[in-house]
């Protein structure tokens, strides 16, 4: 009886607004930081960056208007209501074929990495496997454990981002400012804006089917775009600080820019391996993003077939997604292919499939009003004219 209680008060558990900003904070850094850039923009990145936010706040007022419709129910059950129970249920496939979409880029960024930079004699499938394992323990934890623990993330995250930026001001040189400003037009910089909006801020959506409304919750989204705005002055800064201390020509040239950009500072041996640091915040934000990730393609499973309990499928998905970043993402150029189709194909999940489910909600909204305005004169007629209330 006592477990009992315990499982019934965990399911009533709400997020608090600091939570959901701490989690929307460490979901946007995941997968574009370490990369230090877009392909598009080049040198003014940075630019690109601080266009984005033009995109994501229209987006994000979308994903607020769904999560206050949705209630305490959840979106899914808002997509059942609006758009009835098979087109439901396939735009609840969707959410979890995006899921799986993005987490499989971000295992084969992330194995990518630790071969590329610390483990390159060890079999990238041996890292895998190990990722796996912890992300499906991550999931069985549950959705309230990865709430509590966002904070601490995200403080330790910007403790460690505090540190390296004051370090860089050693190896930063204001010389290699890109000049003169839009030297290839505009289209290179709306092109890598469309790309940033699309990884990260896009795939906040993910963390949509995690949030049900209610009380605590109702306002998620204004904490999303909260956290979202950090991570947008974050990457603004983070861009211009790999421009000014690698030079334009290096940075043309190499992937992992941010972790270059810190591995120049020289200040003793004890900061001998300050890019240590940047490993850390990146493997912190993608494995967090991976176990959500995780947990929405979970949830979409156990919606897809009325299933109680989705954390039995933890395993299975974890495995899933390192099986397919195995075989599709195998390096860094396969990554860059990605994120290039990403920015398009992207735009479907985080733009046309909430419009439509914004509008099949106003649709079906509007319709209800009318029949109750006309269910309430009909009722009323006869009351005035003294006849009976016709079947």
């Amino acid at each position: 009886m006592r477990g009992m209680r315990e499982i019934r008060y965990s399911s009533m558990e709400k997020m608090s607004g600091k939570q959901i900003r701490a989690m929307a904070f460490l979901m946007t850094m995941g997968g574009r930081f370490v990369i230090g850039g877009t392909k598009e923009a080049g040198a003014e990145s940075y630019l690109a960056a601080a266009l984005a936010i033009i995109l994501v706040i229209p987006a994000y007022a979308l994903y607020e208007y769904l999560l206050h419709k949705a209630g305490a129910d959840g979106i899914f059950a808002l997509c059942k209501q609006c758009l009835g129970k098979v087109a439901g249920k396939i735009a609840i496939a969707l959410f979890g074929l995006y899921a799986l979409w993005i987490g499989m880029a971000l295992v084969g960024n992330f194995l990518n990495f630790i071969y590329t930079v610390f483990l390159t004699d060890t079999a990238p499938i041996v890292v895998g496997c190990a990722c796996a394992v912890t992300i499906a323990i991550a999931v069985k934890c549950g959705r309230m454990a990865m709430a509590r623990v966002s904070r601490l993330l995200m403080f330790s995250v910007f403790g460690i981002l505090f540190v390296t930026m004051l370090l860089s001001l050693i190896s930063t040189d204001f010389n290699n400012f890109p000049s003169p400003l839009l030297y290839d037009g505009f289209r290179p910089i709306a092109e890598g804006a469309l790309s940033v909006f699309a990884m990260p801020f896009g795939d906040i959506i993910i963390l949509l089917p995690l949030l049900s409304g209610g009380r605590a919750e109702g306002k998620g989204s204004k904490e999303l775009l909260k956290g979202a705005g950090m991570t947008w002055v974050i990457l603004v800064v983070i861009f211009l600080r790999n421009v000014l201390a690698l030079g334009p020509e290096t940075y043309e040239l190499l992937f992992f820019k941010s972790f270059v950009a810190v591995r120049i500072i020289s200040v003793g041996a004890f900061f001998q391996r300050i890019e240590t640091l940047v490993s850390v915040i990146y493997i912190l934000c993608d494995v967090f993003k991976l176990v959500v990730c995780a947990q929405c393609f979970t949830k979409c499973i156990a919606e897809l077939f009325d299933k109680q309990e989705d954390t039995v499928f933890a395993a299975p998905t974890a495995f899933l997604i390192l099986g397919m970043a195995s075989a599709f993402v195998i390096n860094e150029r396969y990554v860059v292919q990605f994120i290039q189709a990403n920015k398009y194909l992207s735009l479907a999940f985080i733009v046309l499939l909430p419009a439509v489910i914004a509008i099949a909600y106003r649709i079906r909204e509007a319709s209800n009003n009318r029949r109750r305005r006309t269910g309430s004169i009909s009722s009323s007629a006869p009351a005035r004219g003294g006849g009976s209330v016709r079947p």
